[in-house]
């Protein structure tokens, strides 16, 4: 019985198990993500976020964006190495919902009392509009100009009133932003005067008017006094 026998060592590397946990994996615009590496039996780390950024930390964190108008999926893949070059990956999708952003611009017709104000909705990506005009509520679906109608009952000071838009987006993401609507005091011209008297009739004019600063009086004469 002839025999011949050949051995050979085999050498099995150690095996890499890429694992990591996202602490979130959907959001609206930005999204932060926080990414805990699990990863067994390896050395080496190579993270690619799907938006043109990598990393190769252990456990990294990273912000996507999304400015379409359409939600995008970025696909965040891990692929863990050890030392003889043996790999393991994983990916987990991060689902980013579009930016929303308020906006409008404040338009005065007229900034006297009673002043009248157009606010322009100049909002980005927005479906729903909550408004409060000085504490008063509006809600409206759409952009079209507003118009207001704001008071001021003092005869010394100006009045701020705060306007404040919620701007909610299809994805149910929200912005928000507040602005002053600045209204001059009001002015009340008033004086009195004797009516009827017999010629040459001398006559004083007591002013009476409240709220302003400056007096231009006509006496239908052609004469007038400041």
């Amino acid at each position: 019985n002839c025999v011949s026998e050949l051995r050979r060592d085999v050498v099995i590397y150690p095996a890499v198990h890429a694992n990591f946990t996202a602490s979130t994996t959907e959001g609206c615009h930005p999204v932060t993500v926080a990414l805990t590496n699990l990863t067994t039996g390896a050395v080496s780390y190579n993270w690619n976020f799907d938006n043109g950024q990598s990393s190769y930390l252990t456990s990294p964190s990273v912000t996507l964006e999304n400015f379409t108008l359409n939600d995008i999926n970025f696909n965040i893949k891990l692929v863990a190495s050890n030392i003889n070059n043996c790999r393991d990956s994983l990916t987990i999708p991060v689902l980013v919902h579009p930016f929303v952003e308020a906006g409008f611009a404040i338009q005065y017709i007229d900034q006297c009392a009673p002043a009248t104000v157009i606010f322009n909705n100049s909002s980005v990506n927005g479906q729903q509009f909550a408004w409060t005009f000085g504490g008063v509520p509006y809600n409206t679906n759409n952009t079209n100009p507003i118009t207001r109608q704001f008071d001021n009952t003092s005869y010394v000071s100006s009045l701020n009133y705060v306007v404040n838009l919620l701007v909610t987006s299809p994805q149910g993401c929200t912005s928000s932003i507040s602005k002053q609507v600045k209204v001059f005091h009001e002015v009340d011209a008033a004086f009195s005067v004797t009516t009827e008297g017999c010629q040459p009739l001398p006559v004083d004019f007591v002013n009476s008017s409240q709220g302003g600063t400056d007096y231009f009086w006509d006496f239908g004469d052609r004469g007038s006094s400041i």
